[in-house]
């Protein structure tokens, strides 16, 4: 076990959830942190990044694990509330913003 109750080579359903100013993160359908903010979220123009930072073309801050599903909801507040994580896939949806998962040894 890791700091702060995360397994090794353990998979975890992950939601981060802003409703209005509230924000939640979920860990299995469990709220474990929550925080209030105004602070908007960026129109980005560039490449969304995900499991690692980009600065000048170098990786950096690399995610040291896997990811199998990644979802960007806009508009909606999937969970206001603990829930049962979703256990098929999430339908296919078209990207308006450029994507890349990153995996980097």
């Amino acid at each position: 076990t890791t700091a702060g109750g995360w397994a090794l080579n353990t998979w975890y359903h992950i939601a981060v959830v802003r409703n209005g100013s509230s924000w939640n993160l979920y860990r299995d359908g469990t709220s474990i942190g929550s925080t209030t903010s105004t602070n908007g979220i960026p129109d980005l123009t560039q490449t969304f990044n995900i499991g690692c930072d980009i600065y000048n073309g170098t990786v950096e801050n690399s995610m040291n694990g896997w990811i199998d599903e990644f979802r960007v909801s806009k508009g909606i507040a999937r969970w206001t509330a603990n829930f049962t994580p979703p256990t098929s896939a999430y339908s296919a949806v078209s990207a308006a913003v450029p994507m890349q998962v990153i995996y980097y040894e």
